[in-house]
């Protein structure tokens, strides 16, 4: 609970830790007042260091790992059935690949590639609209831009940021990959499996260009 910090500082000068403020005897005859007032001081600071520390790190948003609630470390039959939710099959292809058509405010298409050995997924990649009703994507909205390795050329406008995330709370070490050709909105979004034993640099692009929507 946020206003926990609180009531832990209530309770910090509610159970007497702060007693040696009244307890001091600060007239000039007392050697004791100084010390005692400085040690007091610091560790009420280093208190409310370590509070306001802790609600920077809290208030720091955590990157998402879903692409429009698909996760890596779902089943095929929990993909398949979030799949039919957002949108419909379009075809099968290479290394057990599909695409599915979205029906989504700031995608097209989503891309999916399942484990040959193992009940979860390799890959789910997003290929964004690009039309005028779009909702476009930057890649500063997927992570900060200065945490990413940029594995592309922009010189030559191939934009391609890379964050790497460590394994937590079930879901697999990963990838999220933000790719495209303008400099300020991506083309395509990935969540990469690290470590699976299928690794491939084009695993999660598509072997085909997407079919355009009608």
């Amino acid at each position: 609970m946020i206003l926990a910090p609180f009531r832990d500082v209530r309770k910090f000068y509610a159970t007497g830790v702060s007693r040696p403020f009244r307890a001091c005897n600060f007239s000039r005859g007392s050697k004791f007042a100084a010390p005692i007032f400085m040690r007091t001081l610091a560790a009420t600071a280093t208190l409310l260091l370590a509070l306001t520390s802790s609600f920077v790190t809290a208030a720091e948003p955590e990157v998402r790992r879903e692409i429009l609630g698909i996760r890596l470390d779902m089943t095929k039959e929990e993909v398949e059935k979030r799949l039919k939710e957002i949108g419909k099959f379009v075809r099968d292809e290479r290394k057990q690949q599909q695409v599915w058509e979205a029906k989504d405010k700031s995608f097209s298409h989503i891309i999916v590639g399942s484990e040959k050995a193992g009940p979860g997924l390799r890959y789910v990649t997003a290929v964004a609209r690009e039309d005028k009703d779009a909702e476009r994507i930057r890649y500063s909205d997927v992570e900060k831009l200065e945490a990413a390795r940029q594995a592309g050329d922009p010189k030559i406008k191939n934009f391609n940021y890379e964050w790497t995330l460590p394994p937590v709370k079930g879901h697999p070490e990963m990838l999220v990959i933000a790719r495209g050709r303008d400099a300020e909105f991506l083309s395509t979004v990935s969540l990469k499996r690290i470590g699976g034993g299928e690794e491939d640099d084009d695993e999660d692009k598509p072997a085909a260009p997407v079919p355009p929507k009608p």
